[in-house]
């Protein structure tokens, strides 16, 4: 039997259910539910479910177990793990309040006491690398690096409470990716893994820099093993343990050289992760190339609270809605045109929105689909409007919209467009000073696309009559 059933099996003899009576309770034939106790079949469809457990006196713990195993029985492990780490890595997209640390507010040695010394504790290695970071910090668009993999997810914070809004501290992180087979799923596992510790970096609003290279593709291999984890400023370099227990740490020149020669071997095999966009300007210019590189007819996904309503819009009517400081930019007003041009010959679109992103659209007629800040809010009967358009596109094979529960939450100024396996942008911010991130990298990019693709049947999204449904009764409320 699978860990499912047997799961299952302990959960109707613990908890002392019936199965007569659960089967008349819950409409589901009992031939079924024995042949599902015994390991000889398991459901077909999570429907299957909202059957049985209100009537199964389970905990919310044991529910979440069940549907878990549920869940790896019809996919696998491997993809059931691949899955949910990609949602962790979307949950953790989040703005959170970076908090100057404790530890940054002790005194800051503007010299170095000793050339070499050694530290045998996470708190004396987090003072020394607070003393460098508040070194860097005096000095004009200072460079740090940073050879990181799989270290204690505290230190990605520490760095990024201590270089928070630090646009002019450049830090350039070098990661060794597994592979860049797609075929190993081990190694996509470990390689989004690594995706999902650095975000912190990648929010804190310094220039961060990630780059990777493959551990089949490393030169000199005895020459990398000694140095695994490793800071490095222009004065100091801080070669520390995974676990943050101890480090040994040098302002000798000798040995500083030795490090920045080793990095620049790194870089030299390196390739970028992520190519950032900051200036309003440079915002819609990758979007418009990756729909310049899509055919009309490859599927376009947009992941968002808000629902996407620009293709729903009349494209006339959009440029009309377009803010005037914008219009004085024809170089903004001409990629914009054809940006939408483009977006409305699309031909198959997975849109993916929330309840409380509908609500948001509805009541203040702003959207967060790039370029937000380029237009003027839509009015109550143009929302109207793109409502009942998005009611009967629900029908069409055109535009797929897909209702996310409360199962999966991200931040709300979030959006994510894909492309291609390897062409995922990410928008972080509703306004000109947000950020937007291109991920190429082809692992990743993957394992993204897969896990959009898993959302559309999982029990994260609304079942298409549900969707309907709450779309109707928002439209009703308008009337």
């Amino acid at each position: 039997m699978s860990d499912f059933s047997n799961y299952f099996k302990d959960c109707i003899h613990q908890n002392h259910v019936n199965v007569s009576l659960l089967s008349r309770q819950s409409g589901i034939n009992r031939t079924l539910l024995q042949k599902i106790i015994t390991g000889a079949r398991i459901p077909s469809e999570e429907s299957f479910f909202e059957k049985v457990l209100p009537y199964m006196m389970l905990s919310l713990r044991q529910q979440e177990e069940l549907m878990r195993l549920y869940h790896i029985e019809k996919i696998g492990k491997e993809a059931y793990s691949q899955h949910m780490i990609i949602k962790s890595f979307i949950e953790h997209l989040q703005a959170n309040a970076h908090v100057e640390s404790p530890m940054l507010k002790m005194s800051i040695e503007s010299e170095p006491k000793k050339e070499t010394y050694c530290v045998y504790d996470k708190y004396s290695l987090i003072q020394c690398m607070s003393s460098a970071l508040g070194r860097v910090k005096t000095k004009k668009d200072p460079v740090v690096y940073l050879l990181m993999q799989d270290a204690d997810p505290s230190i990605y914070d520490f760095i990024a409470s201590a270089l928070y809004g630090r646009k002019d501290v450049t830090l350039i992180h070098l990661l060794c990716f597994q592979s860049a087979n797609v075929a190993s799923k081990a190694e996509l596992l470990f390689n989004i893994k690594l995706c999902e510790s650095f975000t912190p970096l990648l929010l804190c609003g310094c220039n961060y820099q990630p780059l990777c290279y493959y551990h089949s593709s490393a030169v000199d291999q005895s020459y990398y093993a000694p140095y695994p984890y490793v800071f490095l400023t222009d004065d100091c370099v801080i070669n520390f343990r995974k676990d943050l227990s101890g480090a040994l740490i040098t302002h000798e020149p000798g040995i500083l050289n030795q490090f920045q020669d080793f990095i620049e071997k790194r870089k030299s095999i390196s390739i970028s992760i992520i190519q950032r966009h900051h200036r309003p300007t440079e915002i819609l210019q990758p979007y418009l190339q990756e729909l310049n590189k899509t055919s009309f007819d490859d599927p376009i996904c947009s992941f968002m609270q808000e629902p996407c309503v620009l293709p729903l819009f009349p494209m006339e009517e959009i440029i009309k809605k377009i803010k005037p400081e914008i219009r004085k930019d024809q170089h903004a007003m001409h990629m914009l045109q054809d940006y939408l041009e483009k977006l409305h010959q699309m031909k198959d679109m997975t849109i993916y929105f929330t309840r409380t992103g509908l609500y948001r659209f509805m009541e203040t007629g702003q959207i967060s689909e790039v370029p937000s800040y380029m237009y003027e809010p839509f009015n109550k009967q143009e929302r109207k409007m793109i409502l009942k358009k998005m009611i009967e596109q629900q029908e069409s094979s055109h535009y797929h919209a897909y209702l996310v529960n409360n199962k999966f939450t991200f931040h709300q100024s979030l959006s994510i467009a894909v492309y291609s396996e390897n062409r995922i942008l990410f928008r972080y911010g509703m306004d000109d000073r947000g950020t937007s991130f291109l991920f190429h990298e082809l692992s990743f990019g993957t394992m993204l696309s897969d896990f959009f693709q898993f959302l559309k049947t999982s029990s994260m999204v609304e079942k298409p009559e549900d969707t309907m449904a709450f779309l109707l009764s928002v439209y009703q409320q308008t009337l």
